[in-house]
């Protein structure tokens, strides 16, 4: 019997990316759908915010999404690259996925899936549902599917160059 291999891990900064950056009450659309697909695939999903670990919880419980999430985190420092860290994170939880609206702050030994800022309430934004379709087309284990650029979707970014972990 071979070792059991651990589910891989996503992370989704809150502010921006999950939530509306200007005001904190708008959820963004096609979130609770990427969250929820991932979970039916076997992948934990936690939450990780500038604002801490009890902003991130409060804005789960605000949206009810606590559910679909494994953990909640804050973002308390960076390294000497000036990139966020997740080595207070338990290992259960370390992400080999980060979901960020400022993908270039992302530690650079994850898969980083940048997406544009959500800054305000819009139901017409699209870039989680361009995440979600990604795993459509098979991208969850890996966090790759073709990527939006092959496909001509435009919502979201998977940045090459951050590949460490897959």
């Amino acid at each position: 019997m071979g070792a059991r291999r651990r589910p891989q891990v996503w992370a989704f900064d809150v502010d921006g990316c999950l939530v509306d950056l200007l005001g904190g009450a708008s959820l963004r659309p096609y979130a609770r759908e990427l969250l929820g697909a991932l979970r039916a695939d076997g992948i934990r999903v936690v939450l990780w915010s500038g604002g801490g670990a009890d902003w991130a919880r409060a804005k789960a419980r605000q949206f009810d999404l606590l559910a679909l999430v494994d953990g909640c985190y804050g973002k308390p420092g960076r390294g000497p690259d000036g990139r966020w860290t997740t080595g207070h994170m338990p290992a259960w939880h370390q992400p080999a996925v980060c979901v960020d609206d400022s993908p270039a702050e992302a530690p650079l030994a994850v898969r980083v899936i940048g997406v544009r800022p959500y800054l305000a309430p819009n139901p017409y934004d699209r870039a989680l549902f361009d995440v979600l379709s990604g795993l459509a087309r098979g991208g969850s284990r890996t966090g790759r599917g073709r990527g939006p650029r092959a496909s001509g979707l435009a919502g979201a970014e998977f940045d090459e160059e951050a590949d460490g972990v897959g």
